[in-house]
């Protein structure tokens, strides 16, 4: 069977999901919200910890909110863990990778201080095939990456990830932006919160006390 290309108004009514998604994710607006904006989910998916509603829309792509659970036995409600889409296998989208851009997310820069002590470990794009030792992954499949910049004492981090079938002008490195020919068939896309463990906090908030520290010190040394 031939691909189905999605329309122009698919396309955008994508994006607009994923800033739905995004502001979900965020804690900005509650679920009611979003059912209000799309309807009642088709499909649900209950385990211990967590909790997917599905959305099939236009039969060109899947929308799922995923909640995280308190653990059995614990009160408090289930808040908001990831938001994905899945563009069907058969369809192809018309979206370049920098329309996401505008959803106001920071891309990715290795060795970047995230809050001011951790690291990020990743850049902005990746090459999802070099990471598959198999090789079933098509070489083109690229993958940009983003976050979204939180207060410094943050419990989580909000990390975005947009997977595409791209046009390529070469089939070796160096792999960055300058290998892309175009981007524009978005296969999936993600956004979720990652918490940090009990350690990381400790870590942090340690880190963050001593750098406070330090600073008020220095303020107090006289000038010459």
């Amino acid at each position: 069977m031939p691909d189905r290309q999605m329309t122009a108004e698919q396309d955008a009514m994508l994006f607009s999901l994923t800033r739905l998604g995004l502001e979900w994710v965020k804690g900005d607006i509650p679920f009611e919200d979003v059912k209000r904006r799309i309807g009642d989910p088709q499909h649900q998916f209950d385990q211990s910890g967590t909790l997917e509603l599905t959305f099939f829309v236009e039969d060109v792509m899947e929308v799922t909110f995923e909640f995280r659970r308190p653990d059995e036995g614990a009160s408090g409600e289930s808040i908001p863990s990831g938001f994905s889409i899945d563009v069907y296998g058969d369809v192809q989208t018309n979206l370049p990778y920098e329309t996401f851009d505008q959803l106001g997310l920071h891309r990715l820069v290795y060795g970047e201080k995230i809050d001011g002590v951790r690291s990020e470990s990743r850049g902005f794009m990746f090459p999802v095939a070099m990471g598959d030792p198999m090789r079933h992954t098509p070489l083109n499949t690229i993958s940009f990456a983003y976050r979204q910049l939180l207060p410094d004492d943050s419990p989580y981090d909000i990390y975005a990830g947009f997977t595409y079938l791209a046009e390529l002008v070469r089939e070796k490195g160096p792999w960055d932006l300058s290998i892309i020919r175009r981007a524009v068939n978005l296969r999936r896309l993600a956004i979720g919160r990652v918490y940090l463990s009990p350690e990381e906090l400790d870590a942090r908030d340690k880190a963050l006390r001593d750098r406070a520290a330090e600073s008020k010190n220095q303020s107090r040394v006289p000038t010459p």
